[in-house]
């Protein structure tokens, strides 16, 4: 019985000189705190008047960003309950994915760059012309100049 109370006061102890450290710490900021308030004047008033705006937008930031995130991870994890359901069944309702077979990364890889290269080809097509030698020349947005 002596020993457990022995064990609980040093358990006591070491919270108390936390919370002592804890207390001269916070005291401290406060000194520090008012300093700084002491130092303001009017003319730098405006500069610390941003720099506290700026502090509160950083704080809307981080929590937006927190947000955010946690926002990923939830869309991430229906992503993916989503592509269980489809590997599956099957999706009829997309052209792509009438199998589960189509499900392989290659193939959609090759369909999305096929299409890509294939409007990229277009594009460039429109965008040059063949001059007399036969290299290409690219087409200009701007009218040519008379004379």
């Amino acid at each position: 019985m002596r020993a457990a109370h022995d064990k609980l006061l040093a358990e006591f102890n070491e919270y108390q000189e936390a919370v002592n450290k804890t207390t001269k710490y916070n005291a401290r900021i406060v000194r520090e705190t008012a300093k700084l308030d002491e130092l303001e004047t009017p003319e730098n008033a405006p500069i610390l008047q941003i720099l506290r705006l700026l502090l509160l937008v950083t704080d809307t930031l981080v929590e937006q960003e927190t947000m955010f995130k946690s926002n990923c991870k939830r869309q991430m994890e229906e992503l993916k309950t989503k592509i269980k359901a489809l590997e599956a069944g099957g999706c009829v309702s997309c052209p792509f994915l009438l199998s589960p077979s189509c499900l392989n990364p290659l193939f959609l890889f090759t369909v999305m760059t096929t299409r890509r290269r294939q409007s990229g080809l277009t594009r460039f097509r429109r965008n040059t012309s063949l001059t007399r030698r036969g290299s290409r020349r690219r087409r200009s947005s701007y009218p040519r100049r008379k004379g």
